[in-house]
């Protein structure tokens, strides 16, 4: 076996075997390999997620059609915005995944699309044929394109469909709350059904994000957005009203009580782990996480469950959260004729249908018209309509910045270490001078 591919193919596996992988390395970069064998290496920067998993997953296809092999990195945000000089790091790479809101802190990094070399391997990337008309604007700063679009993420409402179908809930839920059991259409219809549900411990109403991260300042989003409020302008200035975002917070604050007691803070992976054991009725979820939740080897509730847009705003417009990549060429990298080949494996329709089967959102259009594609994905109608109208956070340099202060701010409300009125006060003074 080749030994750059025992390298590729271990690096994710912990760091005991990253150790054997440095070894190998050594044995091997210390004989006398070719300049051309040395060329034929790429090193692919994205995040620790599912998606990524997936691309993982398929890259001996590349590699086997091209010759060009790939080494993969998968770092969480935070490990990557906590890098003190950024562009070295991100220069490192021959490609690297961007997360929507933190392109425009990144651009300066990446070569802008028109300049890329062409596939020589693979067709042209089609710059056309997206499931989202957003997804090039979402991949671009100030008009100029600085990659290709991957992974339009998008929030999704899973449930126990199984419960919501019971002759006996519906019932027992519309005695009680005075209309019939149906998914929520706003925030107080997720809260009834979230305290409708809890049954600890067999069951609960709610898991909560709380770890201060991305995924809390999402939430915020979401939460505000169900009130009708948005957390800030693409300026990141914040002109919200003060009632409406303290009933935004204490609503979600309430929720806590219908989940279980817990230490520390929770993430989005917890939240899957209850919904894959039936032990959770509802929640929001990005469509990576669904393939583990509805595995007949992990779970016995796959045929359980169902999938909608989840709560509206008061106006009623669908408060869809999206979450694009975008795959990008760093300025300094002297391989990008090579990594342009793999983002043109990676952008490929055909490309898109295998990732799709293993939990990665439909990229093109392709993907959400193949049958078999359809069939086998229950959820693939309910993203269909959610994409077509998401909510995008600020493409803003000082948006790291400004997401980690909103998302302490509401971690300490949560915590009650202040009052929600505290806490909107200072989101209100949260913008651009403050977090630059």
């Amino acid at each position: 076996m080749n030994p750059f591919l025992i390298l590729t193919r271990i690096r994710l596996t912990g760091v005991g075997l990253a150790m054997v992988a440095f070894f190998l390395g050594n044995l091997v970069f210390g004989q006398e390999e070719s300049p051309q064998k040395e060329s034929e290496v790429i090193k692919v920067l994205t995040f620790h997620d599912p998606q990524s998993q997936a691309l993982f997953e398929i890259t001996r296809k590349f590699e086997d059609t091209t010759g060009i092999l790939v080494e993969m990195t998968q770092l969480h945000r935070s490990e990557m915005l906590n890098e003190l000089n950024l562009t070295d790091y991100l220069s490192q790479f021959d490609l690297v995944t961007v997360d929507e809101p933190f392109l425009a802190l990144m651009s300066d990094v990446l070569l802008p699309f028109d300049d890329w070399p062409s596939p020589q391997k693979f067709d042209p990337i089609q710059l056309e044929g997206w499931t989202n008309e957003q997804m090039i604007e979402a991949s671009s700063i100030d008009g100029v394109l600085y990659g290709v679009p991957v992974n339009p993420n998008v929030y999704l409402y899973v449930y126990r469909k199984d419960l919501w179908d019971s002759p006996k809930e519906q019932q027992a839920f519309e005695e009680r709350y005075g209309y019939e059991l149906a998914p929520p259409r706003d925030a107080q219809q997720f809260r009834d059904m979230a305290e409708f549900f809890h049954r600890p411990p067999d069951l609960y109403g709610f898991s909560p994000v709380d770890q201060v991260s991305e995924a809390l300042t999402i939430a915020l989003i979401w939460s505000l957005e169900l009130f009708g409020q948005t957390l800030s302008d693409d300026e990141l200035q914040t002109n919200f009203d003060k009632e409406a975002a303290e009933d935004a917070l204490e609503w979600y604050r309430s929720l806590s009580a219908f989940g279980p007691k817990k230490r520390g803070a929770w993430h989005y992976d917890q939240r899957a782990d209850l919904m894959r054991v039936g032990k959770l009725a509802q929640g929001m979820l990005w469509p990576a996480y669904i393939p583990n939740i509805m595995d007949p080897k992990e779970t016995f509730v796959q045929d359980d469950l169902g999938f909608s847009v989840g709560p509206r705003a008061p106006d009623g417009s669908p408060v869809c959260i999206s979450g694009m990549w975008t795959m990008g060429i760093p300025r300094r990298s002297e391989k990008a004729d090579l990594a342009v080949e793999f983002a043109a494996f990676w952008s490929e329709p055909e490309t898109n249908l295998l990732l799709v089967r293993r939990g990665a959102s439909p990229t093109r259009t392709i993907s959400l018209d193949h049958q078999k594609i359809a069939a086998a994905l229950p959820w693939l109608d309910a993203y269909e309509e959610a994409i077509q109208d998401t909510i995008s956070r600020a493409q803003n340099r000082g948006y790291p910045a400004f997401s980690e202060a909103a998302a302490e701010i509401f971690a300490a409300y949560l915590s009650g270490k202040e009052s929600a009125s505290e806490a909107v006060e200072e989101l209100l003074q949260l913008g651009t001078e403050e977090t630059e």
